[in-house]
């Protein structure tokens, strides 16, 4: 699922959420940021009620293109929706589109551990 984005306060090239294995990672990139103080990453479950997840530092004001990355280690299982929060140095702000990823865990357990070779899956 993704969601149009309301106009941000940095020139936003793409936003993207996807499972990495048993977790969640986000990745987006901007073209240009003015006064960029932070990132607030939030996530979401089906009843929207979002929550903070955690913060990324911006780069300020520059017209060079950057590339950001977070890692949400412990998605719930389902479906998750993500977005972030840009908030400018003089607290003007604005959201991001949503993504969604419908994660599943992936880990799986070997028994026993520590074992003397042998071992079941």
């Amino acid at each position: 699922m993704s969601c149009q984005n309301v106009l941000l306060p940095v020139e936003l090239i793409s936003f993207d959420a996807e499972q990495k294995g048993n977790a969640v990672e986000l990745v987006w990139s901007t073209q240009t940021e003015s006064n960029n103080d932070y990132f607030l990453l939030q996530r979401s479950l089906e009843d929207m009620n979002w929550m903070d997840i955690g913060v990324v530092d911006g780069n300020g004001s520059t017209q060079q293109a950057h590339l950001y990355t977070f890692h949400d280690a412990q998605p719930p299982q389902g479906m998750n929706y993500y977005r972030f929060l840009q908030v400018d140095f003089n607290g003007m702000s604005g959201y991001s589109n949503v993504e969604s990823v419908n994660f599943k865990n992936t880990s799986s357990v070997i028994l026993p551990n520590p074992n003397n070779g042998v071992f079941h899956l």
